[in-house]
């Protein structure tokens, strides 16, 4: 995968979650997904986000280039809108 093809991966991921796309994830996450070490798989990660936006209704997800300017890697970061 190019570079900048992983980068539109990522940001559909992104938006994928933001839209609440759930139907969608499977896309982006594998079905033996791990979370911490522990095989959650794609159902339990769904179900994780799920409670996250359950919990923090405003919750959104964004990516932010390190500062050596390049696209990637990103850090995740969890910012509720403002």
């Amino acid at each position: 995968m190019k570079k900048s093809d992983l980068v539109e991966h990522y940001r559909r991921y992104i938006a994928c979650l933001n839209q609440q796309d759930w139907p969608n994830l499977g896309a982006f996450v594998h079905s033996d997904a791990h979370y911490n070490g522990r095989l959650i798989g794609l159902s339990g990660y769904r179900a994780m986000l799920e409670d996250d936006f359950k919990a923090i209704p405003d919750l959104s997800f964004w990516t932010c280039p390190y500062k050596t300017g390049h696209q990637l890697p990103v850090k995740l970061m969890l910012l509720p809108s403002a």
